[in-house]
């Protein structure tokens, strides 16, 4: 039975396609992959849309995994181990538009809601008179 080892994660897109390009030219075995922090796993995509909470991770068999990590470490590049939300890493002027922009979403949200608790609360008082 194969194991495979996980020997990148980080947010940046162009660093894990340079290292399977680097892995493709010298015949190591891998695999792609993109995570959520929500949980969800899937299949490199085409179009992988990095952002927030956007993370691509590169899976080798074990028996492949200190050329892997050999092979990373004389890239110059690293895993961000564990990620979270900004693993890639935006400027501060996009994190703070991402910032404010969520809080105008939760805002609406919360606004939407308590409209509809009105708005059922009042229909309901309306029939018990």
């Amino acid at each position: 039975m194969r194991t495979d080892v996980m020997v990148f994660q980080n947010g940046l897109l162009y660093e894990a396609d340079m290292i399977a390009g680097q892995f493709e030219q010298l015949g190591i075995p891998y695999y792609r992959r993109m995570d959520s922090i929500t949980g969800v796993e899937q299949a490199m995509p085409v179009m992988a849309p990095p952002g927030p909470g956007t993370l691509f991770v590169i899976f080798v068999p074990e028996a492949a995994s200190e050329d892997a990590h050999a092979v990373i470490n004389e890239m110059g590049l690293q895993s961000s181990n564990p990620c979270d939300v900004w693993a890639f890493r935006p400027k501060p002027w996009a994190k703070r538009v991402l910032q404010v922009m969520g809080g105008f979403v939760l805002v609406y949200v919360v606004v939407a809601l308590c409209i509809a608790v009105l708005g059922i609360n009042s229909a309901i008082m309306g029939y018990l008179k």
